[in-house]
């Protein structure tokens, strides 16, 4: 069974099918005239897929930070998704038989929230992210998960406070130096006088 995958296709099995013929009948040049028709048919389908193929790779990118990450495609239209962590409900790999034949696959991520439509990803603002020819999607899954439980296990009943520029932990050395900033501060040759 042959599927054809658009109008210029089936043309073109056509156009072969009369050639075929019209060379069996003897009437080569005929075929040489519509062989000359389906290259040009061809090239006229192959050169703006190729280009389209080639600006939706330019147009499309995805970026991972500590606490979300950012899908961004298309050409005319822009679509763009920021899905954090603390959201995401499910990570899963889809793969088609052509996908699997190119060795790629596809990451889906759902996030909390919605209903109906949005919730399958088809509305705007959709409850789903998809990374698209993702060469070790295996891999790049269980990053994500990796994430996911370390946004899970931040925030409120955290054990310890981390060490960091805006939330600092003194210790014992600190409070020793503070303390001897504050007996200078408080001996007689450090004391501001009062202007009478």
């Amino acid at each position: 069974m042959l599927a054809l995958a658009s109008p210029n296709a089936a043309l073109t099995v056509g156009y072969l099918a009369i050639a075929g013929g019209l060379i069996v009948a003897g009437l080569w040049w005929i075929a040489a005239l519509l062989l000359v028709i389906v290259i040009l048919l061809m090239l006229t389908a192959a050169i703006p897929s190729y280009i389209g193929v080639c600006l939706r790779y330019d147009t499309t990118w995805y970026v991972m930070s500590e606490r979300s990450m950012r899908l961004r495609s298309g050409i005319w239209v822009i679509q763009e998704t920021t899905i954090t962590f603390e959201n995401v409900q499910n990570v899963s790999i889809t793969q088609g038989p052509l996908e699997r034949a190119f060795g790629i696959a596809t990451l889906v991520v759902d996030t909390a929230g919605g209903g109906g439509e949005h919730a399958k990803g088809r509305g705007p603002g959709g409850h789903r992210g998809t990374i698209e020819g993702v060469t070790d999607a295996e891999r790049l899954r269980r990053l994500i998960l990796q994430r996911l439980n370390a946004s899970r296990s931040a925030g409120l009943g955290e054990d310890a406070p981390t060490r960091g520029p805006l939330n600092p932990v003194w210790d014992d050395a600190h409070l020793g130096v503070l303390r001897e900033i504050r007996d200078e501060l408080q001996s007689s040759k450090y004391k501001v006088q009062s202007s009478k």
